[in-house]
């Protein structure tokens, strides 16, 4: 973990405050250290920001899985396991009941922080 408080972090423009408070917590718990942030809005710039040597770039699993491939990067989960986090629901309210029944489908397909939601 000392590297990772070494070196820039590179992540979204689109990354909230709040998540990002998260995010330490999950890596560092309590001891938060101050960090050199780059922000980059699209994730080809982030990833090509990590390619050129910037910093580490932060992403989901879902970002950096399409790059794992790539000789010139490396891509690891951090201290070994995925950091899940909330995920939410969009629809137009016709099709509340569709919504439902896909949120009853999926509600045990994922690990879940904290309390578990209610279905939409």
């Amino acid at each position: 973990m000392d590297d990772l408080r070494r070196v820039p972090w590179i992540t979204s423009t689109q990354t909230p405050e709040a998540e990002a408070r998260w995010f330490q917590r999950r890596v560092f718990g309590r001891a938060r250290p101050r960090v050199e942030v780059v922000r980059f809005p699209l994730t080809e710039a982030i990833v090509d920001a990590a390619r050129a040597g910037m910093g580490v770039a932060i992403v989901s699993e879902w970002m950096a899985s399409p790059h794992a491939s790539d000789p010139s990067l490396v891509v690891k989960r951090l201290r070994g396991r995925t950091l899940h986090r909330p995920r939410r629901m969009a629809y137009r309210r016709d099709v509340a009941p569709s919504a439902r029944l896909l949120a009853t489908a999926i509600e045990d397909a994922a690990p879940r922080l904290g309390r578990r939601a209610s279905a939409p």
